[in-house]
């Protein structure tokens, strides 16, 4: 049950979260991705529907969820990274190459 269920499903309607059953809420059939998936496309997914979790399953089994925030912050440290590698390479040629 992701933050939204909780929130639209039962919250706002005035529901009991102590009393009503998670199988009355939750997303049946969620899209989740594997542990291996590429992380790109994993963001595009999100990205393309809206989603801000998506649970990984390995052999039939939830192993962890990830969020849209983990992979902008992995996104953006592969940026700094990148940019650092090329200032490197930049700075090791000199002035003029």
């Amino acid at each position: 049950m992701t933050l939204g269920d909780c929130a639209i499903k039962v919250l706002l309607p005035g529901l009991d979260a102590k009393k009503t059953p998670v199988d009355d809420v939750m997303t049946c059939n969620p899209v989740t991705v594997k542990p291996g998936d590429p992380l790109d496309g994993c963001m595009a997914m999100m990205v393309e529907r809206g989603y801000r979790q998506l649970p990984v399953v390995d052999v039939g089994k939830v192993v962890g969820i990830i969020s849209i925030g983990e992979v902008v912050k992995n996104t953006i440290r592969d940026l700094e990274l990148n940019v650092n590698d090329l200032m490197g390479h930049i700075m090791a040629d000199g002035p003029g190459g």
